[in-house]
């Protein structure tokens, strides 16, 4: 999971990207931080709903087994 950070280790980062980058380019690499963000987001999402379906259509194929098992029977 995504690590949760607290108002003081914003700040800390905020001052750290500040010296680092600089103000003119910070507001950039903020952009470039929120898409990546973004981007890993639903990426993960992507994956978790690719476990879903699978869980799903294995759930359906036993459905129908079931099922073609109990018509078998009447």
């Amino acid at each position: 999971m995504i690590p949760q950070f607290g108002f003081s280790e914003m700040l800390v980062i905020a001052v750290l990207a500040l010296i680092v980058v600089g103000p003119k380019d910070l507001p950039k690499m903020m952009r470039q931080v929120g898409r990546f963000v973004g981007s890993i987001k639903r990426l993960g999402q992507e994956f978790k709903d690719a476990i879903d379906q699978m869980g799903e259509d294995e759930e359906l194929a036993e459905l129908r087994k079931e099922i073609e098992e109990l018509k078998s029977m009447g």
